[in-house]
């Protein structure tokens, strides 16, 4: 009976059912009166029974399939809830009532949800690896001014690294007031914005663009942040180079005309002076010559140019050889008073043997430029995995921390403390011929400190 009143369509069967049954007796009664007989009374009691129970069986099994259905919508309604944004979709288990087919199609539609997912979150972590991987900074703001997008580059750029930046406000990530008004103008006036921005903090420069987005993107704002200080350096050392260039090369030609009009106006009959001029112009000539050689030579290596003859050379021998050429050397006319030590081991390199003599005598020379009379430049070596890596340190003033990064750069000249005569072309070459032969180059130093500069290269077999 509880089964029946849960289905009212079940509950009216049965109450017709009931209804007829007394309608069919009183029926009976009525056209038979009290002469019904016994067989007449059992035949229509059959048929009643017959009847009740048909019926019976019918509303049984219509509440039966009532229920299967009702659990079946349930189930359905059940599984349907557990669909989650990562991907997950539930297998629908089938049923044998009406409803068989509708499992099918929502497993059918789980799938493709499921694989809608799949290939959007794949979309996502391209689309990231892509923009982690660019040069550039890409920030995106949203219509509310919030970050939505900020890549591992502008992260870097803004020294922000440690902070999750999505949701923030600009002027929360980044202080610069350019940057700020550059993105406000491009809100307001929903136009593209383009100006160059210098971080003074981080010493950088850098082209900013603030461009609108369309209204599917919810009115946003796309900024693009190009660095250019790396532009903006070999400008600035280019300048450098051309005034240090213009003076290296105007100091001796001025000095040679001077000298040879000297000369032409009769100096050259007297001895003791013409000679004197002689040899001063043939030192000016010199410096001017070794100045072209080494632009020359430095074109020549870094346009790929120059062939090596490598070797496998014993290092001891070669730096001893070195140290000897510039005690010899003396250019700059510095006290012979400075220790040099050859401390390096009994190794072997892969080099050609001229081209590290250079490199030797290059940072020789400019360590014995910076050291005092009383002061030591060491040489030495350690083995780092199939590299040895070759240190010159010296006791000398040091470089300041400012200019470290920046002085195996090509025409690079430190400040006025460490000026010199130099054309700033002797660490570059050194650069460039190490990488030549597959090492590289470092420096290690602190104003007053002294430096250590290094330098690897292929360990011989």
């Amino acid at each position: 009976m509880g089964s029946f009143m849960k289905n009212p369509f079940v509950f009216i069967l049965a109450a017709n059912t009931v209804f007829l049954s007394l309608l069919v007796w009183i029926c009976v009664l009525i056209f038979f009166g009290t002469n019904v007989s016994v067989v007449a009374i059992v035949i229509f009691g059959l048929i009643h029974l017959s009847s009740f129970l048909v019926v019976g069986i019918v509303l049984i099994r219509s509440s039966r399939r009532a229920r299967e259905v009702r659990d079946t919508i349930k189930d359905l309604i059940s599984t349907t809830k557990q669909i989650s944004p990562e991907g997950y979709v539930p297998k629908i288990s089938s049923t044998g009532n009406d409803l068989a087919g509708l499992p099918d199609v929502l497993n059918l539609i789980g799938y493709e949800i499921s694989r809608s997912i799949e290939l959007l979150k794949l979309e996502n972590v391209t689309l990231t690896q892509v923009m982690d991987s660019m040069a550039d900074g890409v920030i995106v703001l949203n219509g509310d001014g919030q970050v939505t997008l900020f890549n591992d580059p502008a992260m870097e750029m803004f020294n922000i690294a440690d902070l999750n930046p999505l949701g923030s406000r600009l002027a929360e990530l980044i202080h610069d007031f350019e940057i700020i008004e550059l993105a406000s103008r491009a809100f307001d006036k929903g136009e593209q914005y383009q100006s160059e921005v210098e971080l003074v903090e981080n010493r950088m420069y850098l082209s900013v663009t603030a461009t609108p987005l369309s209204p599917q993107m919810e009115n946003g704002i796309l900024i693009t942040v190009h660095d250019l200080t790396g532009i903006k350096q070999t400008e600035t050392s280019r300048k450098q180079f051309v005034s240090n260039v213009s003076h290296e090369l105007r100091s001796p030609i001025a000095s040679v005309k001077a000298m040879v009009e000297v000369l032409q106006d009769g100096a050259i009959n007297e001895n003791d002076v013409a000679l004197d001029f002689l040899q001063r112009i043939s030192r000016d000539l010199e410096r001017m010559t070794t100045l072209v050689d080494d632009l020359l030579e430095l074109s020549r290596i870094e346009s790929g140019h120059e062939s090596f003859n490598i070797e496998t050379l014993e290092l001891r021998p070669v730096v001893a050889e070195a140290i000897s050429l510039v005690r010899d050397q003396n250019r700059a006319g510095i006290s012979s008073d400075v220790t040099l030590i050859n401390d390096t081991t009994n190794v072997d390199v892969m080099v050609e043997k001229g081209r590290l003599i250079q490199i030797l005598v290059n940072l020789l020379q400019n360590a014995l430029k910076f050291t005092s009379p009383v002061g030591e430049i060491k040489i030495s070596n350690i083995q780092i995995g199939e590299f040895i890596e070759i240190h010159v340190s010296d006791t000398g003033s040091g470089i300041s921390e400012d200019h470290v990064p920046y002085v195996f750069e090509r025409f690079y000249k430190v400040d006025k403390s460490r000026s010199d005569q130099g054309t700033g072309l002797g660490l570059a070459i050194v650069k460039h011929l190490v990488q030549a032969h597959g090492g590289d180059v470092g420096l290690n130093s602190a104003e007053g400190e002294g430096s250590v500069f290094t330098f690897t290269l292929p360990m011989g077999r």
